[in-house]
């Protein structure tokens, strides 16, 4: 049985077209966040129930923590629980993201007043969480990244550690009461 796996610093690949990046950094990157996932796929096919190396395990480890962040940002409809959703309005003229609506928590009420804040226009919901990068094109999902980074509180230059003490801060998810 293999123990619950907790890294000390972030993870840099050597070689290849990501060399001296870190992972932790590619998920801040449209591209890099689909490379990890697309990769995390690959090495489980590939290992079964067989053993794991450490890359393996990082980026099993990175994708899960991606699920679990929470935000710094409040509701803006409850006041107390932190933002959980965000929302977008579809440009049906180029078919991207026209802009950004409101963000809530998961209160239902919140959620409620979130999807009927403008009568005309009903956003699409997308929960708080890395793997939403991949339901936007590259160039909608940078608009994601940054929208994210304000949420979270990660204002500036982002160094690879600070991203791996990002990930690695222990959150207990407060559920929308």
């Amino acid at each position: 049985m293999e123990t619950e796996y907790e890294p000390s610093g972030p993870y840099v690949f050597k070689t290849g077209k990501y060399a001296k990046k870190a992972l932790e950094m590619l998920m801040f990157s449209p591209r890099g966040y689909r490379f990890l996932y697309w990769l995390l796929r690959k090495l489980n096919q590939k290992a079964g129930n067989g053993e794991r190396n450490e890359l393996h395990k990082h980026i099993a480890w990175l994708i899960q923590k991606g699920k679990s962040r929470i935000a710094t940002k409040i509701c803006p409809y409850c006041h107390v629980n932190p933002v959980q959703y965000f929302s977008v309005f579809l440009n049906r003229e180029y078919g991207g993201i026209g802009s950004f609506g409101p963000l809530c928590c998961g209160k239902e009420e919140c959620l409620e007043k979130a999807e009927s804040e403008d009568p005309m226009a009903i956003p699409a919901l997308y929960h708080l969480d890395f793997s939403s990068l991949t339901r936007f094109s590259s160039t909608d999902a940078k608009d994601v990244v940054r929208l994210f980074r304000e949420v979270f509180g990660l204002q500036g230059r982002l160094t690879k550690k600070e991203a791996f003490r990002f990930f690695k801060k222990e959150v207990a998810m407060k559920p929308a009461s």
